[in-house]
């Protein structure tokens, strides 16, 4: 109780004493430049966090717009690969997307170049992996597959030489307006559409590897 006294007692005579200075004198001057100076301090860290915050928008933003709009960021553009599963020969079947654009000459001879071929799903089990793989690469663009109708107009073959199995065509597709014979798929539905070979497209290889 008498400690609690002489504390407030303390208190009242140092609160006094401030009172009692002039408006000028130094400790009161060197007191409010201290609040300056943490108030300076509080301002300067959150205009900091509020630009850090803006510019991680920024690069967000300008991640989401390239996605919407169909570009990649050089870090992208790397081929990506996934592992299917083993075909009826029991092979290991392996999809890579290309992000570089080229006609489909171009795109063959790629695959063909790393051991493999444009993709040609031979059943549906094939196909639902490349659907599912390709949806977040391709969203709303095309990318070649190995199908194509170069040996009879209208009958599209796949890697093997065979009819297609795979006929997953948009309405009205095929229908071989300005000679079509090379198929694109694109990634958001999955669907196919007859295209000509010249353009320039992302595309799908596949590889299919012997088990030991």
């Amino acid at each position: 109780m008498i400690r609690c006294s002489l504390t407030l007692a303390l208190c009242v005579v140092f609160l006094s004493a401030v009172s009692s200075l002039p408006s000028s004198h130094p400790f009161l001057d060197s007191y409010e430049d201290g609040l300056d100076s943490n108030t300076d301090r509080v301002k300067e860290n959150e205009d900091q966090a509020a630009q850090s915050i803006e510019d991680s928008a920024s690069v967000a933003g300008n991640q989401l717009a390239m996605k919407n709009s169909g570009k990649r960021s050089p870090s992208e553009t790397a081929p990506i690969s996934v592992e299917c599963c083993q075909d009826s020969e029991h092979r290991l079947l392996i999809y890579r997307f290309e992000a570089t654009a080229m006609n489909h000459h171009d795109a063959l001879k790629n695959c063909q170049r790393n051991g493999g071929e444009l993709a040609t799903p031979l059943n549906m089990k094939e196909f639902i992996v490349l659907e599912a793989f390709v949806r977040p690469l391709l969203g709303n663009t095309f990318g070649y597959v190995g199908y194509n109708d170069f040996e009879q107009e209208g009958t599209f073959v796949d890697n093997t030489g065979h009819p297609a199995v795979i006929n997953n065509y948009f309405p009205n597709e095929p229908n071989n307006q300005g000679n079509e014979d090379c198929v694109e798929m694109q990634g958001s539905s999955g669907k196919f559409n007859d295209q000509t070979c010249t353009s320039g497209r992302q595309s799908i290889c596949e590889f299919r590897i012997p088990a030991y």
